[in-house]
């Protein structure tokens, strides 16, 4: 399989958006972004699945991984009165194709990613601000063998951001901290079961995560009330804790996004 990272991300990006307003100021944030996304999820090896009688002596099924580059759209906005703000955002993905060989055994399987996310901050300086949120990632991909794929995680965050002002811009540090549920169904194709017993592969696996995220923004306005941005950022999730009520499931997933964002900010 390609060997692509990505982030579809924990987006919390209205935070870096929010203007250095007096304290007596309120209002409202929209955006739009376009995104360029390496994402890599990657299902570890599965230790005594397979019955060697059928899998040539083989008892472990291999890692499984969907590395994709996406391209996302992305919406939200901030509301803020004070020093306090609430920030909703959503964004997803087009389709992309990944292939998965085991074997004489091949499938192309195509997914997307789609992510939400409710940011409660403060801005106890106007270049500071600390946040608490909660957030929603699904993951989906099906395959020409009739394997099907989802993988939702949810869970809170919490973070902070300082910025800087540079020339006629501004340059923002973001770092997050992730503690999220996520829960792995797999539907395996027909052609993998001559490997094992009669659904020995399919999954309906729960797991653990505490994730990082990080990244850094430049942000400057075009008008009086329009602001572009150019950020870039990273998100590391490993769950562990697996555990399936039927058959052995693989000790951890893996999850890695790296994002090269635009966005467009409007101040009302």
């Amino acid at each position: 399989m390609n060997n692509i990272k990505n982030m579809a991300t924990l987006i919390l990006g209205g935070l870096v958006f929010l203007p250095s307003v007096s304290y007596a100021d309120s209002g409202f944030i929209p955006r739009a972004s376009l995104a360029i996304s390496d994402y890599s999820f990657v299902q570890a090896e599965r230790p005594n699945v397979l019955n060697p009688a059928t899998a040539g002596g083989i008892t472990e099924f291999p890692e499984v991984s969907f590395d994709v580059t996406f391209n996302m759209l992305g919406v939200g906005g901030t509301f803020y009165h004070d020093k306090y703000y609430v920030d909703l955002s959503a964004q997803h993905s087009d389709k992309q194709s990944d292939k998965f060989v085991f074997g004489a055994f091949e499938e192309s399987l195509k997914g997307d990613r789609q992510d939400y996310a409710i940011t409660f901050g403060m801005k106890p300086l106007d270049a500071l601000s600390v946040y608490v949120g909660y957030k929603v990632g699904i993951s989906e991909a099906a395959g020409n063998q009739g394997t099907k794929l989802k993988f939702t995680e949810d869970g809170y965050f919490v973070g902070a951001n300082y910025s800087w002002p540079v020339y006629s811009g501004t340059i923002t540090v973001n770092l997050a901290v992730a503690q999220l549920d996520g829960k792995f169904e797999e539907t395996a194709a027909p052609a993998t079961l001559g490997f094992s017993a009669i659904g020995a592969l399919d999954l309906d696996a729960d797991s653990k995560a505490t994730g990082l995220s990080y990244g850094i923004t430049w942000s400057a306005p075009l008008t009086e009330r329009l602001v572009y941005a150019l950020s870039l950022d990273v998100n590391n999730y490993t769950f562990d804790e697996v555990r399936d009520d039927v058959v052995n499931p693989p000790d951890e997933f893996e999850e890695e996004f790296t994002t090269a964002r635009m966005t467009l900010s409007y101040y009302f």
